[in-house]
């Protein structure tokens, strides 16, 4: 947000000269503005604009016109705060603005449909430009957004009802090449129309603020939109600012401590424990760095959420959302209902996680789970990130799904639950958005290629394994399709085993019927384990048995990589298995 008062000063002159703004010009300004203020509600009040309603499922297509402007500039090290500020400030407004359908003739008006830069909308203090010099202002650096809003629209041959030009012009900016709009709440204002419906969209990358126009025709020309001149992005120089610029007798001088400044720290936004992945994001972790849990599980003693750094973290949890997901899954049974009430849960934890993350973090660390839908809210935009996997990408767990229920059409639980699409394609956008994929899984490894950071678990045998002694066969997951059970109990079938299975769930009352209840010493009895899985997240009765010498035979999509004592399955096949266990179990 840029706005000077009535006396225009040049920012060379204001930090060479010291020609400071006075109190009583401040007054003045204040007495105006405010006149002003009442002028435009008065204004409004006769000539009444529309605020347009949002839909984020695009339905116009045809770009009709983009601005892409940095978010972040190099500056003063003690302004970045002012400009985590800005971008900060860009992701609540965008947010406002994105999907945002304005019907053919209808006026668009900035001011009308964002409202005022408010502390409760959850503004912060950002960058503003006044009388030459960079202020701390709540809500400033939202002119870098009417800027690019008059820039698309010129480029997209809008009509222009009202805009106001910056009086300071910045080296670099929009405003050097006339395509700037300043504004000022609510008497400044940035509006504009066009003779179709149109749509905006409006979306921070790590690096860039990107605006587009959308609609089913456009009225210009290439040529016309060639014509305009195009954007020479310079580093900006002579501006002042009051962190840096030492004009301490200005009455506006905010002063700031360079052990204060806060720009640059990590959020690591957690779900459930992965032991070794825990062990390499304390090497990322910096004392003042924030940690998100459902639970704080060191100090409620809970060990699926007890993850610990080295360095002092500051520790937020989200208690009444866990207890309540605690709660509602506790007597569901697996499959559809389960799955849609923890993805339900998952986006709650992850609104509630992103609204907590305070604008001074430029890098975050998530859990897959909670990646979609913290993207959907905006708050990953203009800062990097890095994701952490405790599943794999849902269009590829579809997939699986897909081709098992396609040999199983029978199956009661293999197409119970499926995501749609929209939901696929933004996890697909966040995943290739993200800086790494920190992952433990090997299909992960391998469909994120150089993107990957794999943690292989270590899996060392602690105890030789007797198998003379042991006669048990444990299938290694709940007897569910997705997890093989078809092909195993066909496999079996005619055998007289001793077999066992975790849980109390399955594929239907005579497959459960098929095994014994896991017991807690199993693998004591263990002689070998199978898990010919579709899907698999977390195998963890694969891996005890691999720590205890006992062989297991697994698909790839166990997503653990073969060695002594673990076999990976050519296919998921009954007659293979079957062929598996008679030569080398049995």
């Amino acid at each position: 947000m840029l706005f000077n008062s009535f006396r225009v000063v040049k920012a060379t002159s204001a930090i060479d000269n010291k020609k400071l703004p006075t109190r009583w010009e401040s007054a003045v300004f204040f007495i105006k503005s405010r006149g002003l203020m009442l002028k435009r509600v008065r204004d409004d009040l006769k000539s009444p604009v529309k605020r347009h309603p949002t839909n984020k499922e695009i339905k116009y297509t045809k770009l009709i016109g983009e601005s892409r402007t940095p978010l972040w500039a190099k500056s003063h090290q003690l302004e970045m705060d002012l400009t985590a500020g800005k971008v900060h400030n860009l992701r609540i407004a965008c947010r406002e603005l994105n999907g945002l359908l304005v019907e053919k003739g209808q006026v668009f008006s900035f001011w009308k449909q964002l409202g005022r830069t408010t502390k409760k909308k959850g503004y912060v203090v950002g960058r503003e430009i006044r009388e030459g010099c960079i202020i701390p202002t709540r809500g400033g650096g939202i002119c870098q957004l009417t800027n690019a809003l008059y820039d698309c629209a010129l480029k997209s041959g809008f009509e222009i009802i009202e805009r106001h030009g910056h009086t300071e012009i910045i080296p670099g900016s929009l405003a050097e090449i006339n395509r700037d709009a300043t504004v000022f709440w609510n008497y400044v204002d940035l509006r504009f129309r066009y003779a179709k419906t149109f749509q905006i969209t409006a979306e921070l990358t790590k690096t860039e603020l990107i605006i587009r126009f959308f609609s089913n025709d456009e009225l210009i020309t290439q040529q016309d939109k060639a014509s305009l001149p195009p954007i020479d992005i310079r580093e900006v120089k002579n501006l002042g600012n009051c962190y840096s610029c030492g004009e301490t007798d200005c009455h506006k001088n905010v002063s700031m401590l360079p052990h204060k400044v806060a720009f640059g720290k990590t959020a690591f936004l957690l779900d459930a424990l992965i032991p070794e992945i825990n062990k390499y994001l304390n090497k990322l972790a910096k004392d003042g760095d924030y940690l998100f849990l459902p639970l704080d599980g060191k100090k409620r003693s809970k060990d699926n959420y007890k993850w610990t750094f080295d360095k002092k973290l500051i520790t937020r949890e989200q208690k009444y959302i866990t207890l309540k997901r605690s709660l509602s899954i506790r007597k569901l049974k697996p499959g559809a209902q389960l799955q849609a009430e923890l993805f339900k849960f998952d986006q709650i934890l992850a609104e509630k996680m992103a609204e907590a993350i305070p604008y001074d973090v430029a890098h975050v660390v998530v859990s897959q789970n909670l990646l979609p839908h913290l993207w959907k809210t905006g708050m990953l935009g203009g800062r990097t990130f890095d994701v952490v996997s405790n599943r794999l990408p849902m269009r590829l767990i579809q997939a699986q799904l897909d081709k098992a229920y396609k040999k199983h059409p029978n199956s009661n639980t293999l197409k119970d639950f499926r995501l749609e699409e929209s939901f696929l394609k933004m996890e697909d956008q966040a995943l290739m958005a993200a800086n790494t994929i920190i992952t433990n899984h090997t299909i992960s490894r391998d469909y994120f290629g150089s993107r990957a950071q794999f943690i292989a678990p270590k899996l060392t045998p602690v105890e030789a394994n007797n198998s003379s002694q042991r006669t048990a066969i444990v299938f290694g997951a709940p007897p569910f399709a997705r997890k093989g059970i078809l092909e195993f109990a066909e496999a079996i079938k005619g055998m007289d085993l001793s077999l066992y299975a975790p849980g109390k769930g399955g594929e239907s009352t005579l497959i459960r019927s098929m095994f014994k209840e896991l017991p807690e010493d199993w693998v004591s009895s263990t002689k070998a384990v199978f898990l010919p899985a579709y899907v698999e997240h977390n195998p963890k009765i694969v891996r005890q048995a691999i720590q205890h010498n006992i062989p297991v035979y697994i698909s790839t999509f166990v997503g653990i990589d073969g060695g002594p004592n673990i076999h990976i399955l050519d296919n998921i096949d009954a007659e293979h298995m079957r062929d598996i266990i008679q030569k080398r179990v049995l």
